[in-house]
């Protein structure tokens, strides 16, 4: 059974020249099994949101955390994936007053998994 934080909102000071291998929005920052503490910071950070899945196996989130690498073992992306929170379903949920999220069901579950999204890399030359 699961639950994760999610980066809601960009860092103020982001820089995306500097900074290609901070978390972004949409990205998942930690996960964690039912009922895990997530500290007195992270239920206080205002650019997260920690998401309770009852029921969703832990496994079925592992691959958000993934990084995204060269072939060279080069770190390009903190988080090889993210979720699509520009996304009715998770943009009404970020938007209300609160600091947890819940989705219970299988319904619920397959839909918030659906807006999972592979991070397309944008290289440039010279």
């Amino acid at each position: 059974m699961a639950e994760f934080v999610i980066r809601v909102r960009e860092r103020r000071d982001f820089d995306p020249v500097r900074q290609a291998a901070s978390l972004r929005p949409g990205d998942v920052v930690d996960i964690g099994p039912d009922g895990f503490d997530w500290g007195a910071l992270t239920m206080t950070n205002s650019d997260w949101r920690i998401v309770k899945c009852p029921g969703l196996s832990v496994d079925a989130l592992l691959d958000m955390l993934a990084v995204a690498t060269d072939a060279n073992a080069k770190l390009l992306l903190k988080r090889a994936k993210a979720f699509d929170i520009e996304n009715l379903l998770l943009k009404t949920e970020i938007d209300k007053l609160g600091q947890v999220i819940t989705f219970e069901g299988a319904q619920k579950h397959t839909a918030l998994l659906a807006l999972k999204l592979t991070k397309q890399l944008q290289i440039t030359v010279g």
